[in-house]
């Protein structure tokens, strides 16, 4: 890539927020040229955070997502930001000082399904994408860096509210949710996860989902098209790859009946 895309930048998205990009890196890229990186995604998250809510934001990255629900939960609220990569949290960091943000708790730790020592791989094959580095080896050649693990019922322990979480941990969203059991079940947070090959012999499927389900949950796909941002409840014959944003990941919504009402009175 010419030099000056490695260039760093302050821009403004979302509003009010600030946030430090390098067009070298694809995400980063992506919101210096378009205003979000998963626009459908990053919308449909931004509508289900009010102020006083506690979120959390799983694999972080340099910050996207934190930010959006930082300024939405307001003072009142609270936000845990996850992202165990030291580089990426370095950014996230710095992102997070840039706006002033007091309501944001920064832990560079990989939430997993038990505490403890744990490995990250950083695929080699990554190039400009340095939002990819997952507790899942992927059995090809990468680096690897050890990291400290944690579980988000660990995480939580303290707190009075859990409402909405955004999983992003480049397929071990499943040991996520493992490690979340208690947190789930007590508070039923909205939940906003990518989900790839979830589609199998012709039922959605796959760990995350079939973890979710367990719990209760309805699976939904966030419907952009005609400009707006919905979310259309998904059978288990529903095909949910039709909502993947092009060019991205397929990231998709649960909601546990039980909360789902005041969540989706803001997509009608």
């Amino acid at each position: 890539m010419p030099e000056r895309t490695r260039r760093e930048r302050i821009i403004s998205f979302d509003e009010s927020l600030k946030i430090v990009v390098t067009p070298a890196d694809a995400i980063e890229r992506s919101i210096y040229l378009f205003g979000y990186h998963e626009y459908a995604a990053a919308t449909a998250f931004a509508k289900m955070v009010r102020p006083g809510m506690t979120v959390v934001d799983a694999g972080a990255h340099a910050g996207q997502f934190t930010l959006i629900a930082a300024r939405r939960a307001a003072a009142a609220g609270r936000v845990f930001a996850i992202e165990p990569h030291p580089a990426a949290h370095a950014r996230l960091v710095r992102n997070l000082r840039l706006n002033g943000f007091k309501n944001v708790t920064a832990l560079t730790v990989a939430l997993s399904d038990a505490p403890g020592p744990t490995v990250l791989h950083v695929p080699q094959w990554a190039g400009d994408n340095t939002g990819v580095a997952s507790l899942q080896d992927r059995g090809t050649a990468s680096d690897s860096i050890e990291v400290e693990g944690m579980r988000l019922d660990d995480v939580l322990r303290n707190e009075s509210r859990f409402d909405v979480l955004k999983a992003d941990v480049e397929g071990a969203e499943a040991r996520l949710f493992a490690g979340a059991q208690a947190s789930l079940k007590r508070w039923k947070p909205a939940i906003i996860f990518e989900a790839n090959d979830v589609f199998e012999r012709g039922a959605l499927a796959g760990p995350a989902v079939g973890a979710l389900r367990e719990l209760g949950y309805d699976v939904y796909g966030i419907d952009n098209a005609g400009g707006g941002v919905a979310l259309r409840r998904l059978a288990h014959a529903d095909d949910p790859r039709r909502f993947r944003e092009p060019w991205q990941a397929l990231n998709l919504v649960a909601l546990h009946p039980d909360r789902a009402p005041e969540f989706l009175v803001n997509f009608a």
